[in-house]
């Protein structure tokens, strides 16, 4: 017996219905469920900030919503028309409505990857001001569908996109991470966005150059580029690429084969037992005091870190500069680049420990207290790196 088309076309259809109305009656409840999903699976599959396979896909995002947006300035082109026969129109036609869907898709990917990566170099407070602009463009991503319509919005979040990718991009291609790579960032995201605007005008001419000098798309650039310009000189924008894996304060160092061994006492305190070093260090004359950084940097970067020994006044609660200590670190190591410096002649109370790139971009921080004894007898732990 031959199956009866159309009872099976009523069934698909009732089916169809059913799943329809389940995604409307609880679409309230499965996009945020959508949201937290793709947040958690990028959170387990991005590996490294310079995992080449992850960087193709980031380029593969960014490369479509290129297309994008050349095909929605070229819909807004007066002389084009939506009913011409041409391949470019029919595309258009078939598939415009879709456009900010996957503008939407593709750039919450975007911004889901970087808040993973700039998280991991985050150092201080004002660092995590960056983190919540990219978490607000996150969450706001949601809610951005229409939004992408409008070439404007779109030419924003792209240049800003662009940009948060060229910034720890260049620094793993030319094996540098320094002042010039930002601003290469910001020509490169400027001089790529200008190049798209003239290109789907198809006018390459220096008439169509010193018009585009008149569009709103480039006061966008200039605005977006100072005030990111801003955000780096004063410390917003975490270091990309370099991220702290470890840190802390020693009362011993020894290197044995290719491993550090530290020894520390035992936190009394239980709300510091979690830390694999004593925030509180017991010091006799004369003894020095290790502090301990592992940094990740890209393979084939090479970086100078520079450790800040701060002390704190206990008159006026100023931090007053000690010491400073250099030395270069490698990248490739996924464990981070082990590096360390110590001191004696050191002062009863608070301290810090800074460690900072020669621009004096914070890597890492890690505090604890100094507390003077004439002798000690505690339980020693041991950790090794």
């Amino acid at each position: 017996m031959k199956p009866d088309k159309t009872a099976l076309k009523n069934i698909a259809d009732r089916h169809g219905d059913s799943v329809k109305n389940f995604l409307t009656a609880y679409s309230h409840i499965l996009q945020p469920l959508m949201f937290l999903g793709g947040f958690t699976y990028d959170s387990l599959t991005i590996t490294r900030i310079d995992s080449l396979l992850d960087n193709l896909l980031f380029g593969l995002y960014l490369s479509i919503l290129a297309a994008i947006h050349w095909l929605q300035i070229r819909r807004q082109d007066p002389a084009f028309s939506l009913g011409s026969s041409s391949t470019l129109a029919r595309l258009i036609t078939d598939y415009e409505k879709y456009f900010p869907l996957i503008s939407q898709f593709l750039f919450g990917s975007l911004m889901s990857a970087y808040l993973i990566f700039y998280f991991q170099s985050a150092a201080d407070i004002k660092s995590f001001l960056f983190l919540l602009l990219l978490l607000a463009l996150l969450v706001g991503n949601e809610f951005f569908e229409k939004r992408y319509r409008n070439s404007l919005f779109f030419y924003a979040m792209y240049f800003f996109a662009l940009f948060s990718w060229l910034l720890f991009l260049l620094p793993n291609l030319l094996r540098h991470s320094n002042t010039l790579m930002f601003y290469l960032a910001l020509l490169l995201s400027t001089a790529l966005l200008s190049s798209l605007v003239l290109w789907a005008g198809k006018q390459f001419n220096p008439a169509a150059l010193r018009r585009l000098y008149r569009q709103p798309q480039l006061l966008i650039s200039g605005a977006l580029a100072l005030l990111l310009a801003l955000f780096y000189h004063i410390n917003i924008i975490p270091p990309v690429p370099l991220s702290m894996k470890s840190m802390g304060i020693y009362s011993s160092l020894e290197k044995r084969g290719d491993k550090y061994h530290f020894q520390y006492q035992e936190p009394e305190r239980f709300w510091d037992r979690r830390l694999d070093y004593n925030p509180r260090i017991y010091w006799r004359d004369q003894d020095a005091v290790y502090a301990f950084a592992s940094v990740f940097a890209p393979g084939n970067l090479t970086q100078e870190l520079t450790h800040h020994w701060f002390w704190q006044d206990p008159a006026t609660e100023q931090w007053v500069l000690r010491d400073t200590i250099s030395y270069v670190i490698k990248g490739g190591r996924a464990e981070g680049w082990r590096g360390y410096s110590f001191k004696r002649n050191m002062f009863h109370g608070k301290w810090r420990v800074d460690v900072r790139t020669p621009q004096d971009k914070l890597v890492g921080r890690i505090r604890f207290e100094l507390v003077f004894l004439d002798s000690l007898h505690r339980p020693i732990r041991e950790s090794v790196f």
